[in-house]
């Protein structure tokens, strides 16, 4: 099923199609979507985020609404704009819409607990990449396997 809105976005009254429900696969990539784009470059949680990337994507997958266009500051501030919300969630799937949000913060708290792990393996690498060679003159293969199985003990 699908409804015919019209709102005021960026000062124009623009008519667009809305989808009341939207298959697994895009109720997958707006939870893959917004459980990757709350972290900076660093692995750090920005939790700020979580709200617009939802909107924005929610947007992307159930309207017909030409994101690009309208730019991203105005569909961030239509997921703060109450009215608009309000309207969207009387067309959509309410239940897939906190489906969506559970899983979304599965997915984040999955990436969080696993998190610390996966950022030590990566200084590792760095660490490696940079001074592989010069460790490897300084130390025996054996020294150096066996401080590396020392770091992941510890992090278990």
């Amino acid at each position: 099923m699908t409804n015919t809105l019209v709102y005021n976005i960026g000062g124009k009254d623009i008519e667009f199609k809305v989808k009341k429900t939207v298959p697994y696969a895009d109720i997958d990539v707006i939870v893959e979507t917004i459980a990757k784009s709350v972290f900076d470059s660093e692995g750090e949680y920005k939790p700020a985020g979580f709200n617009y990337i939802m909107w924005y994507m929610i947007l992307n997958k159930y309207t017909d609404l030409d994101l690009d266009s309208i730019g991203t500051d105005i569909v961030f501030a239509l997921a703060d704009d109450d009215e608009f919300v309000h309207m969207i969630k009387q067309n959509i799937s309410l239940e897939q819409l906190y489906r969506i949000e559970d899983c979304a913060m599965s997915k984040i708290d999955y990436i969080i607990n696993e998190h610390p792990f996966k950022k030590t393996c990566a200084y590792i690498n760095k660490f490696i990449e940079a001074y592989g060679d010069s460790i490897a003159a300084a130390m025996n293969n054996e020294d150096l396997i066996n401080a590396v199985k020392e770091l992941v003990e510890k992090q278990k």
